[in-house]
């Protein structure tokens, strides 16, 4: 099932394909929140709000769209809007200050009505072009790391190599997409690239 269909299905409420959605994402999502917000609980409350909205706008979603790029929009906004309203932007820790201004021009965009593409789902998308250019074997544990969530042993124990040979790939992986990404985009995203493909 492709992401169109499953979108469809979504719209059409089936929880079960909001469910494979849910599965799929929520650790991914969780650590993106993590580059805005460091509290795990208010991570994972931002978190769930956000498929809370999903869900609840679902048949509002356009289907040519990503949803991918949607999730990663509304939560930044949420990430965005709690910084706003906590006590620490008040204050006078201009180190603090200094780190949510980096981000700060990440606008609020409502992911329902903007008709270009997000930062986000621009992101995703070269971030898979790069992944796809790099050798097989490196493509592969990068793959198994990243979007299956597997520990470095897992990875080794399934492709009979040492776990030091999976760290070696993985960071050439990580070396080569950088790489890739850095020549598409400006410095100040550089933190967002970076934590795309982070290490676990």
């Amino acid at each position: 099932m492709n992401s169109t269909e499953i979108t469809k299905k979504i719209k059409a409420g089936d929880i079960d394909a909001f469910g494979v959605i849910f599965r799929n994402h929520y650790p991914r999502l969780i650590n993106y929140c993590k580059l805005f917000i460091k509290e795990i609980d208010i991570a994972e409350d931002l978190v769930q709000e956000t498929f809370v909205s999903f869900w609840e706008k679902r048949a509002q979603i356009d289907e040519t769209r990503s949803i991918n790029g949607l999730l990663y929009v509304s939560l930044r906004n949420r990430c965005l809007n709690y910084i706003k309203h906590t006590k620490f932007l008040q204050t006078n820790n201009e180190a603090y200050k200094a780190e949510i201004e980096q981000v700060q021009y990440l606008t609020h965009i409502d992911y329902l009505d903007q008709e270009e593409l997000s930062l986000e789902e621009r992101l995703l998308q070269d971030i898979d072009i790069a992944i796809e250019k790099l050798p097989q074997r490196c493509k592969l544990i990068f793959k198994k790391s990243r979007f299956e969530n597997l520990k470095n042993r897992e990875i080794a124990k399934q492709l009979g190599i040492s776990t030091k040979a999976v760290e070696k790939q993985l960071s050439v992986g990580k070396e080569k997409i950088i790489s890739y990404i850095s020549t598409h985009y400006s410095t100040d995203i550089l933190l967002l690239i970076i934590f795309f493909i982070k290490q676990h």
